[in-house]
């Protein structure tokens, strides 16, 4: 539907079929699994925005999945990411949780644009990539305790840049 909705020749829609031929089992076996664990996709393609008093500035961002489940008579909220990068790279992202900041800045997002979902957030990465036979999916351990950390270094980088200090420059190296 969507090929002959966007006017796509089967030539130009073949890398894309032959792939999506090899994920979907894969991913409706990892979503039947999930759903036998009592977690529900709630939205899909959700766009946030919200102002947090620490901030004094607008977050925006767009979240692949946001997911629920029940746990102990209380809702848990669950960010999903899907990712076309190997899971290897993504795992060596969460090794050191505070310089994952796209799960934790999701998190820190959605907290404050909902607060009601605040208490209990997760969040994981699903790489979608052509390894192995099953997807498994990577969680960020502790996404709240990451997200407030960005949340607390953003405040302070906000509050110098408010003051006239300029912005160090980001990254390693040649990176």
């Amino acid at each position: 539907e969507q090929q002959q909705r966007l006017q796509r020749e089967d030539a130009d829609f073949l890398p894309y079929a032959a792939w999506f031929e090899r994920l979907a089992p894969r991913y409706l076996d990892w979503l039947h699994g999930e759903e036998a664990a009592g977690v529900r996709v709630q939205e899909t393609e959700l766009a946030l925005q919200a102002a947090p008093e620490s901030l004094g500035t607008r977050l925006k961002g767009r979240l692949d999945r946001l997911d629920a489940r029940h746990e102990g008579g209380a809702r848990v909220w669950r960010i999903v990411d899907y990712k076309t990068s190997s899971a290897a790279s993504l795992a060596e992202r969460l090794r050191d949780p505070l310089e994952d900041t796209q799960l934790a800045f999701y998190a820190a997002l959605l907290a404050a644009a909902r607060p009601a979902a605040a208490e209990r957030i997760e969040a994981l990465y699903l790489p979608l990539d052509d390894r192995g036979n099953r997807l498994e999916s990577l969680p960020h351990e502790d996404v709240q305790a990451s997200a407030k950390a960005l949340l607390e270094g953003l405040a302070q980088d906000l509050a110098r840049l408010r003051e006239g200090a300029s912005l160090p420059a980001l990254g390693e190296g040649a990176a």
